[in-house]
């Protein structure tokens, strides 16, 4: 983690989840990873559709919010979100966050802002799959799963931090506890995503309204 310029909080209509309108946990597993998990509140009026025609779109669209032409990533979570940028797509091309890019993203976390690159696992209607490696030992895996319902959709979200290498994933899962991740930055992460989850009903659906409009003015948002 380190220190990058935030942006001004973007101002918004909507009050944003507290964590306390989801369902969290927090356990250490017996190989010394830390598991966290969310079972967010509905997400109303948004389906699985929606949500993955967003992140196909939302690393290069930029919208007018407010008098402003801002990237959608931060309206995503209007306080928190820095940028994303897609450092390689996948080998079909497929646009944005698909199964097989790598990105780059930046948000804050609590009180820092954080830098993490990612290769997306898997992208589709039942979910997303992102993980983290350093020197090519995997040190997070983050899945989000979509279960559509007639109100909306059922999101929940699975991190686990650590490794599973044997010998040396303990003294790496120790180090992670301690230092890269402890406890007070993975709270914090869990209000954060809580917030950014919720935060889809408040504006998805009126810009998927919208999005053959949004298409048309992101070229990247399609296959080439």
């Amino acid at each position: 983690m380190f220190d990058l310029e935030v942006p001004p909080p973007l101002p918004i209509t909507w009050e944003m989840k507290d964590v306390s309108s989801a369902r969290t946990s927090v356990d250490q597993l017996p190989d010394g990873r830390t598991e966290y998990r969310i079972e967010h509140e509905l997400i109303a009026g948004v389906t699985p559709e929606m949500l993955v025609w967003w992140f196909r779109v939302f690393p290069f669209a930029r919208l007018e919010w407010k008098g402003e032409l801002v990237s959608m990533y931060r309206i995503w979570h209007p306080r928190d979100h820095v940028r994303v940028s897609i450092r390689r797509r996948p080998l079909d091309r497929a646009p944005g966050v698909s199964r097989g890019a790598k990105v780059l993203i930046q948000e804050r976390i609590g009180p820092k802002v954080t830098s993490t690159r990612a290769r997306v696992k898997q992208m589709d209607e039942s979910g997303l799959r992102l993980v983290v490696r350093r020197f090519g030992i995997r040190v997070a895996d983050l899945q989000h799963t979509f279960t559509a319902t007639p109100e909306g959709t059922l999101y929940r979200s699975r991190l686990i931090v650590g490794s599973r290498l044997p010998l040396i994933g303990r003294l790496l899962n120790a180090l992670a506890r301690k230092r890269l991740f402890p406890l007070e930055v993975g709270n914090a992460w869990l209000q954060h995503n809580v917030e950014e989850v919720g935060n889809f009903q408040f504006f998805l659906p009126r810009i998927y309204g919208h999005r053959e409009a949004v298409e048309a003015a992101t070229p990247h948002a399609r296959r080439t």
